[in-house]
């Protein structure tokens, strides 16, 4: 026996079962592609814990960098000891050799118990050495 469907079309039995399960395979949801995109996914919350950890972290980074005694302020620190001794040695030899030290440029040498220049010349210790 044939039917008409919606579309006017004549359609017997076997066609209709057919067209039934076809419609009701489309109707299902596919599991497995459900499952493979909750599985590769990733979580707000887990993003969210993961930004604040990232935050901590920097947190600690840049008070390590910049704090009160922090990296970049225990360099300055040290850079001007450093600077301070090196004028009070500037100062120490300039005493003891009546002229900068530096404008010896490293041409002096010891012969004996004299301090003797590049020309030959002996210089005089002034302070630091005692008779």
């Amino acid at each position: 026996m044939e039917k008409l469907n919606c579309k006017g079309k004549l359609v017997t039995k076997q066609e209709k079962k057919k067209e039934i399960e076809v419609m009701s395979k489309q109707m299902k949801p596919n599991t497995q592609v459900n499952k493979k995109k909750g599985a590769s996914g990733i979580t707000l919350i887990a993003l969210i814990i993961t930004i604040v950890i990232l935050i901590i972290l920097a947190t600690i980074t840049v008070n390590f960098l910049f704090g009160e005694n922090g990296l970049i302020t225990m360099a300055q620190k040290a850079k001007d000891m450093y600077e301070n001794a090196q004028k009070e040695e500037e100062q120490q030899l300039a005493g003891a050799f009546g002229k900068k030290f530096s404008d010896y440029n490293g041409q002096l040498r010891v012969e004996g118990t004299n301090i003797v220049n590049q020309y030959g010349e002996t210089i005089q210790l002034r302070g630091l050495v005692r008779y």
